[in-house]
C-alpha cells in the first residue's frame, strides 16, 4: 500500500488532494494528513511516506523549511516531494528546485494536475483524464 503524507493548514485542500489522487486511478492508497511542519516530522518519526506533498505557507514550519529538514536526512532525503504554492516567485521556485523537490504545483490548481503529478510519482502512467470532468 502506498502511503502519501499531505500538509497543508487547510483541511479542505487536504481533503481536496487526496480526493485528486483517489480518482486518478492509483490502487491502495494510505494517506496521513499534517496540518503543519512540525507534525510532519512527528509523523515522519513513525513512518516514511511514498510521497510527501506540502503547502508552503503552514504555521509553526513552513514548506521550505520542513523540505530543507527533509532533504537534510539521509533517511527522508529520498521521499519525492510536492510542493503546493500560490506564490508566482521566481526566486522562490528556484530555491525549491535546488532543495530537490520533486515537482512544484501552483495554486489554484486542477485534479488533472493533480492527477498528472500523482500518477507518474506513484505509478499510474495512465493519467489520461480527459473528459471526466
Amino acid at each position: 500500500m502506498l502511503k502519501v503524507l499531505i500538509a497543508d493548514d487547510s483541511a479542505l485542500a487536504r481533503a481536496f488532494m487526496i480526493r485528486c489522487i483517489q480518482i486518478s486511478g492509483i490502487p491502495d492508497c494510505e494517506f496521513f494528513e499534517a496540518a503543519n511542519g512540525l507534525e510532519v516530522i512527528e509523523q515522519l518519526k513513525e513512518s516514511v511516506p511514498d510521497l510527501l506533498i506540502t503547502d508552503i505557507n503552514m504555521p509553526k514550519c513552513n514548506g521550505i523549511d520542513l523540505v530543507k529538514r527533509v532533504k537534510a536526512n539521509p533517511k527522508l532525503s529520498e521521499i519525492p516531494v510536492v510542493v503546493m504554492t500560490s506564490a508566482g516567485n521566481v526566486e522562490q521556485r528556484y530555491e525549491l528546485e535546488k532543495l530537490g523537490v520533486t515537482s512544484i504545483l501552483s495554486k489554484p490548481f486542477t485534479p488533472p494536475d493533480v492527477m498528472k503529478i500523482a500518477g507518474s510519482l506513484l505509478g499510474n502512467n495512465d493519467t489520461d483524464t480527459e473528459g471526466e470532468w
